[in-house]
């Protein structure tokens, strides 16, 4: 009461950011399947970056009418997101939000097939856009 009357806040919240999205995907050869879904209620923003070794990808992301792709090197990049290794931006945008039950399923056709022989040469991961400049990491689920 007293840090109240002082105009004091000294309030620490205990809960802890939610990540509402998750994401299954499948590598198969040179076929990449993601499948995004919320966890709870809604995603209103639907922007992804996928970060691949390869420029040169097809993308099929089904059941979508409207959405935008672009791809930047590492280095010409719009966002700042730190990796170890080389690695191409791939920037994705549907028109809706990520519902329960409605995932966002996306088949990447990448250049090269990839196998357990050359396995460790493949980079991928998936951050999702929380606001103008904070991306965050996809879950496995």
């Amino acid at each position: 009461m007293v840090d109240v009357i002082k105009s004091s806040n000294n309030y620490q919240s205990s809960v802890q950011g939610v990540n509402n999205l998750v994401q299954k995907f499948e590598l198969l050869g040179n076929k990449l399947s993601i499948e995004i879904s919320a966890q709870f209620y809604m995603e209103p923003i639907s922007q992804f970056i996928i970060l691949l070794p390869d420029e040169e990808i097809k993308y099929e992301v089904i059941g979508e009418a409207m959405h935008e792709s672009n791809v930047w090197s590492k280095d010409n990049s719009p966002f700042t997101i730190d990796v170890p290794q080389t690695f191409f931006v791939h920037y994705l945008r549907v028109e809706r939000a990520i519902t329960v039950g409605y995932p966002l399923s996306i088949n990447i056709t990448l250049p090269k097939t990839y196998t357990t022989d050359n396995l460790n040469e493949f980079f991928y991961n998936l951050f999702h856009r929380k606001s103008t400049n904070d991306w965050e990491p996809v879950l496995t689920k």
